[in-house]
């Protein structure tokens, strides 16, 4: 076991606030939460007056995206047996301020939390928020007692529009519209012995169009170019590597390089690193350091943030050596990490990136 000084940093996340409203509502804010779990905020209306920010103490907010959150201590069917936390939540799940829209990947225990899931729901009124899946999973859902109202399941290459309606002092909040895409992974999917490949797995791909007002009958263009771009890896391999087998040789999965074509690039992408080894077992399911270098330069990302590390000793590689690789599989390619202007970075957990987008 790693010892207490190997642990990944864990803060109470102060959401990169900053002085000069302008800045804030230009910038995507993505906040990790440990895992795969990602807190993300997109731009706000540049001239919003809105006071909804007022849980985070910002002066104003954009739609709120939170994906694969787990905040249970064991990622297992039970909290008696499984893998433990070996690194806490940044804060109490009843701190968590609002979100508009809840996104899963797919529905192993360390990305689809049902306590968690089940808190958000009850906490908040629930025409506020929308949870999406992959294929298959509404089920869960209905077993968990959710509204299916609430609940949209999505194919590969399939998309939804999600029109947040932002509240302002004045009484007419601004509208923005995320137009969020199921897109393909490769990786598997089960909860239980008897249904293992029932249900689908995805990562996804998230557009925010251009503002309207709500009580405009007018919408934004639908070819109008998104204000802001960001993908979601979830759980993913890039190529199966086979024992004694070189990696470099190794086919790729393709998909990467259509999501690159097909979105044109992203403001931000949330790529999985951990977990990776034994690569024998691993490689087809999970993405290694090298794999996520792979993976962001095929989507065309500005700016990328390593995940799925740090919180459960999922693979048997030592805790902290995710971030290491992955500097490392940066320098090969010259990739700049970490930083304000790092193009590959990891962070602590609980920090907020803020990305411009382009």
């Amino acid at each position: 076991m790693p010892q207490k000084q190997e642990y990944v940093r864990v803060e109470t996340p102060t959401w990169a606030l900053s002085p000069s409203p302008d800045t804030w509502a230009r910038d995507i804010k993505a906040t990790w939460l440990g895992h795969a779990c990602f807190l993300v905020e997109f731009p706000a209306h540049p001239t919003s007056t809105t006071s909804a920010g007022a849980d985070i103490g910002a002066p104003a907010r954009g739609p709120r995206v939170l994906f694969d959150p787990v905040f249970s201590n064991r990622c297992a069917p039970t909290q008696w047996l499984g893998p433990a936390r070996l690194t806490p939540p940044p804060m109490p799940l009843k701190e968590l301020p609002h979100v508009d829209v809840v996104v899963l990947s797919h529905n192993h225990y360390d990305h689809t939390d049902t306590a968690t899931l089940k808190h958000i729901y009850a906490a908040q009124p629930k025409a506020s928020v929308h949870f999406l899946a992959p294929l298959g999973n509404l089920a869960y859902f209905k077993s968990c007692g959710f509204d299916p109202a609430h609940v949209s399941e999505l194919d590969w290459w399939d998309a939804c529009d999600a029109t947040v309606s932002i509240p302002s002092k004045e009484g007419d909040g601004e509208a923005s519209t995320l137009t969020i895409t199921c897109t393909p992974s490769q990786h598997w999917s089960g909860r239980g012995l008897r249904d293992r490949m029932h249900t689908l797995w995805s990562s996804w791909a998230i557009e925010q169009r251009p503002f309207a007002f709500s009580s405009s009958s007018t919408p934004a263009p639908a070819d109008a170019k998104p204000l802001s771009k960001v993908w979601f890896g979830g759980d993913t391999g890039v190529r199966s590597v086979p024992v004694g087998e070189k990696e470099e040789e190794q086919p790729v999965c393709p998909v990467f390089e259509q999501l690159g074509e097909r979105f044109g690039g992203f403001d931000l992408a949330l790529i999985p690193i951990g977990a990776f080894s034994p690569r024998g077992a691993f490689s087809p399911v999970h993405a290694s350091p090298s794999d996520a270098v792979i993976i962001h330069k095929a989507i065309r990302s500005r700016r990328s943030i390593g995940m799925h590390w740090g919180c459960w000793a999922l693979g048997d590689e030592p805790l902290m050596q995710d971030p290491k690789r992955l500097e490392e599989a940066c320098a090969a390619v010259g990739l700049s990490v970490g930083g304000d202007q790092g193009e590959f970075m990891t962070v602590y957990v609980g920090e907020t990136v803020r990305q411009v987008p382009a």
